[in-house]
């Protein structure tokens, strides 16, 4: 192997077979967690409601609920509803739809020091009864909106993690012993984000259609809107 795979070998501690780009800052993310640290802030004031329609109201935007009672009035929308953000208003496109699936399992030994990326990714974790474990991605189903678990997902993010590391894919248990869970990623005709303020719609905006980059996209987005 070449020097910069033997570099990255070392990073890893895990044999990596290819050259490889380290990003020193990157990190590893807990979206539950990090959602709960943003809401956690006293600017922010969370509730959920069922959106069914977005009405102008003189000055202001109502949102109305199915029975059009209305939930909140409010001088600005910015609607993130991801594939349904069609749905709150026709002036935004149908999001294509693609399911992705991510696979975790315990490990006696994680051997891995940081997540790796080679079409898919493999990184670290620690499951809900403490104990350690990996967690590998993910699918890429286009057209499907199904949420169940499937066994060929598994087996797809097996084989991706066989392409790089042999090694720590023998080292796996069963793929039947395997847990998983499937999102929707929702993908604009360009597989760019939709940004901005809505056609005809003064003071709604939106931000959605970030695809399988959202942690990546949407800070940047949040700037382009905000600043």
């Amino acid at each position: 192997s070449s020097d910069l795979a033997t570099q990255a070998s070392k990073i890893a501690n895990l044999p990596l077979p290819h050259d490889a780009v380290v990003f020193k800052q990157a990190g590893l993310l807990q979206p539950q967690t990090l959602a709960e640290h943003i809401l956690s802030s006293p600017l922010i004031k969370y509730r959920q409601a069922f959106v069914d329609q977005l009405q102008a109201k003189q000055q202001q935007w109502q949102l109305l609920d199915k029975e059009q009672q209305e939930i909140i009035c409010a001088d600005h929308v910015m609607i993130c509803a991801a594939r349904h953000s069609h749905l709150i208003t026709a002036n935004l496109p149908k999001l294509r739809v693609i399911r992705g699936q991510v696979s975790w399992m315990p490990v006696k030994h994680n051997p891995l020091a940081c997540p790796i990326s080679y079409g898919g990714y493999a990184a670290p974790m620690t499951l809900a009864d403490g104990s350690q474990g990996l967690i590998l991605g993910a699918s890429f189903v286009r057209g499907s909106d199904e949420l169940g678990v499937r066994l060929e997902e598994h087996q797809h993010n097996l084989q991706l993690l066989q392409t790089t590391s042999p090694e720590l894919a023998n080292q796996l248990p069963p793929i039947e012993q395997w847990q998983g869970r499937a999102g929707i990623r929702a993908h604009s005709e360009d597989s760019l984000p939709l940004i901005g303020q809505v056609a005809d719609m003064p003071q709604v905006w939106t931000l959605c259609g970030l695809g399988s980059k959202g942690f990546s996209y949407s800070p940047l987005c949040a700037e382009i809107i905000f600043v």
